[in-house]
C-alpha cells in the first residue's frame, strides 16, 4: 500500500469548503456583533443625550435657583433698608409729636397769660376782678365796637346839625345885613 501524501493545494483545496463555511458563520457572526455593537451605540449615544439633557436642566435649575436667591437677596436688602427708613421715619414722627406737645403746652401757657393779663385789664377798667371767658371777652368787644360806631354816627349827625345850623345862622346873618342895608 502506498500511502500518498496529500499536497498542501489539496488540503487547502478540501479544506475550502469548510474553510467558507467557517468564514460565512464568522461573517454572520461579525454582522450579527456589528448590529449589537451599532444598537449599543444608539443606546449609548441615547443616554449620554438623555444626560447631557439631565445636565442641562440641572444648570437651568442651577441658575435659576441662583439667579432666585439674588432676587431674594435683593429684596431682603431691600425689605432691611425700608426698615431702617421706617425706623428713621418713625423717630422722626416721634420728635414731631414731642415738639407738638411742646408748642401745645406753650400755647396753653401763652392763652393763660393773655386771659390773665385781659382779665387784669378788664378789672382796671370795670373795678372787677370777675374772670371772663375769651368768648365773652370777644362778644364784649364786638357790643363795644358796635356802641362805639354807633357814638361816631350819632357824632356825625350831630357835627352835621350844627353845621346846618351854621350855615342857617349865616344865610340868617346875611339876609339881615341885606334888609338892614
Amino acid at each position: 500500500m502506498t500511502t500518498t501524501k496529500p499536497s498542501s493545494s489539496d488540503v487547502i483545496t478540501n479544506s475550502l469548503p469548510s474553510l467558507s463555511k467557517l468564514k460565512q458563520s464568522h461573517e454572520a457572526e461579525l454582522k450579527s456583533q456589528i448590529k449589537i455593537t451599532n444598537t449599543l451605540k444608539v443606546a449609548v449615544q441615547d443616554y449620554v443625550e438623555k444626560q447631557a439633557q439631565t445636565i442641562q436642566k440641572f444648570n437651568s435649575h442651577s441658575d435659576r435657583r441662583r439667579i432666585l436667591m439674588e432676587k431674594i437677596q435683593d429684596l431682603i436688602d431691600q425689605a432691611s433698608a425700608l426698615e431702617t427708613d421706617n425706623r428713621e421715619c418713625q423717630n422722626k414722627v416721634d420728635s414731631l409729636d414731642r415738639e407738638m406737645l411742646e408748642v401745645r403746652d406753650e400755647q396753653r401757657t401763652l392763652e393763660d397769660d393773655y386771659s390773665n393779663r385781659m382779665n387784669e385789664v378788664r378789672g382796671k377798667i370795670t373795678g372787677s376782678k370777675k374772670n371772663y371767658s375769651h368768648e365773652v371777652v370777644v362778644r364784649r368787644g364786638e357790643e363795644l365796637r358796635e356802641e362805639k360806631r354807633g357814638l361816631l354816627e350819632r357824632c356825625e349827625a350831630i357835627e352835621e346839625l350844627i353845621k346846618m345850623e351854621k350855615e342857617e345862622e349865616k344865610e340868617e346873618e346875611e339876609e339881615e345885613m341885606i334888609q338892614g342895608t
